[in-house]
């Protein structure tokens, strides 16, 4: 890895001699594109590879010392001691301003798991500008399957994201709706109001999928022992609920509301359609 690092800073330095490091970086970077790589570099970012290896050496505790000592001794030999205590005073100070940015968080009362949110969608965001959409939606995908819907949900309620990523998103738990996935449904539920219309207000898809998913549930529910029951653990009292939100929203979504209840009471079976419409509209 040392010998490695060291032809890569000496490549780079012998092309800025010669003034040709913009056509090697065109060249590098549309070979790894062509790769389908994570990650993009400028040349910039690897003319001093040497220094970023030795960081990761010193940061990773599964390194063992010896191992570590015989780098920082190959370093010296290779690089002197000037280059290596101005490495250390710069990543000393990028280490003292990190530790101060993450305790003034922590007294603006900023939790951990808000920062470990923030890095997570920076880096699918990153991963998706690199054209690797399919291994973020498997990510996303893996976390509802999992079961952590509601962070996820938070994620397109409390976050800002680009719209490549919101929609990457918005697909994955549409589609989960459009299936009638009970979990992700009752998950939705449990927010409140201004949540649940901020969430899929200008997301035509999620909020047409849940809209379908809500007639769904309805649809198929029996009426028991003088109350409608479902098979589900959506209950009548879900439904009324989330009738009477998108009721309660602009009148577009209130005429697409009760054009649909209207079109419903005309189907066979249409009595919890008249329960509804009661329940909502004429009380």
């Amino acid at each position: 890895m040392f010998k490695c690092c060291s032809i890569v800073e000496t490549a780079i330095a012998m092309v800025r001699e010669t003034g040709k490091e913009t056509l090697l970086e065109n060249h590098l970077q549309e070979r790894w594109r062509l790769q389908q790589r994570s990650r993009i570099y400028k040349l910039s970012d690897i003319e001093f590879a040497l220094d970023k290896m030795l960081e990761v050496c010193l940061k990773d505790l599964s390194i063992p010392i010896k191992a570590v000592d015989k780098i920082v001794g190959m370093y010296v030999d290779h690089c002197g001691s000037e280059r290596l205590k101005n490495f250390l005073s710069k990543t000393m100070s990028i280490s003292m301003c990190s530790n101060a940015i993450l305790q003034s968080l922590e007294e603006l009362g900023v939790s951990a798991s808000t920062l470990e949110n923030e890095a997570l969608i920076a880096s699918w965001e990153e991963e998706v500008e690199n054209g690797r959409q399919e291994q973020v939606t498997t990510c996303i995908v893996n976390m509802l399957e999992d079961g952590h819907i509601s962070r996820i949900i938070e994620f397109l309620s409390e976050f800002h994201m680009n719209k490549k990523l919101d929609q990457l998103m918005e697909t994955c738990i549409s589609s989960k709706i459009i299936n009638n996935d009970t979990t992700v449904f009752l998950a939705f539920i449990e927010l409140n109001t201004t949540s649940l219309l901020n969430l899929l207000n200008n997301r035509d898809k999620l909020h047409i999928s849940f809209i379908d998913a809500l007639f769904y549930f309805a649809r198929n529910m029996k009426y028991v022992g003088n109350k409608w029951i479902s098979e589900q653990e959506v209950t009548y009292e879900h439904i009324l609920k989330l009738m009477k939100v998108f009721l309660s929203d602009s009148r577009k979504v209130y005429d697409l509301i009760k054009g649909r209840l209207q079109l419903a009471k005309h189907q066979p079976d249409c009595s919890i359609w008249n329960d509804i419409e009661k329940d909502c509209l004429q009380q």
